[in-house]
């Protein structure tokens, strides 16, 4: 987390790297508690997951909050992408 700290992204390059670190933290998160395997899964593919997880109950997620955050990931696919 000190990676993401450190960053004041004021440059694309910067915006690029502190939204690589910020998803990898959340895919590394969803690896360790939610046990899927979210660092080698697209966007589409966790998000599938995350709803079978939380149909499944092993973890309670609105579908406000899954919306929100595929958005929050296709947002950094796109800055990583630039």
């Amino acid at each position: 987390m000190s990676d993401l700290d450190n960053i004041d992204p004021n440059s694309q390059i910067e915006f690029k790297e502190y939204y690589t670190i910020l998803i990898d933290i959340f895919r590394e998160y969803l690896e360790s508690q939610v046990k899927i395997p979210a660092m080698e899964s697209t966007t589409s593919e966790l998000i599938v997951a995350l709803r079978a997880v939380s149909i499944k109950k092993k973890m309670t997620v609105s579908a406000e909050t899954l919306e929100n955050l595929e958005r929050v990931l296709k947002q950094a696919d796109l800055v990583k992408l630039n």
